[in-house]
């Protein structure tokens, strides 16, 4: 299980290639290589992983991935 942390807390953490918010238990991503698209939205990646960190698309880091 990986999780994003914000402030200490995880903000995210995935079971295979789903991505759930703990405190609503929701899926609100799918992973596809590296890349996490919103389940609800317009398609566009919303977040990609490299090494310990999560970005935007546009290379802003946005939170620790362990």
């Amino acid at each position: 299980m990986h999780q994003g942390h914000t402030e200490g807390k995880p903000a995210y953490y995935q079971e295979g290639q789903r991505i759930y918010a703990p405190q609503t238990e929701t899926c609100e991503f799918c992973e596809n290589g590296g890349w996490w698209y919103r389940m609800q939205g317009s398609g566009a990646a919303a977040y990609y992983v490299k090494d310990d960190q999560v970005f935007t698309p546009d290379g802003r880091p946005a939170f620790h991935y362990a």
